[in-house]
C-alpha cells in the first residue's frame, strides 16, 4: 500500500510542475511522511473525546466487484474495498 501511496503522490506534485526525478533525488515523500507520522505521534496523545462515531464507506480498486473475472478474484488486488472512520463530531477530530 505504501508504494501506491508514494505513486500517487509523485503524480499530484508532476500534476503541479514538478519534475518526478527531482521529486524522488530530494526524497521529498519520505520527508513528507516521516514529519507526518513524527507530528501525529507528539499531537495525537491523550486526546479525552467526548463523542466518538463510526462511519464507513465503499468504493472500489481498479474495478467494481461485479466486473471482475475469476482471475482477478482470485489474486484479490481489485474489487471492493471499505474504509472505516472513526470521528468525533463534538471535538472536530478524525481519529481514525
Amino acid at each position: 500500500m505504501r508504494s501506491t501511496n508514494r505513486h500517487s503522490f509523485i503524480r499530484s506534485l508532476k500534476r503541479k510542475g514538478l519534475k518526478e526525478e527531482i521529486v524522488i533525488k530530494i526524497g521529498l515523500y519520505d520527508l513528507v511522511t516521516s514529519t507526518t507520522l513524527e507530528s501525529n505521534k507528539s499531537l495525537c496523545r491523550h486526546l479525552h473525546v467526548r463523542e466518538c462515531q463510526m462511519d464507513e464507506l465503499w468504493t472500489f480498486i481498479a474495478k467494481k466487484e461485479a466486473r471482475l473475472t475469476s482471475l482477478e478474484k482470485l489474486a484479490a488486488i481489485a474489487g471492493d474495498a471499505w474504509v472505516w472512520i472513526a470521528f468525533s463530531p463534538v471535538d472536530t477530530l478524525v481519529l481514525a
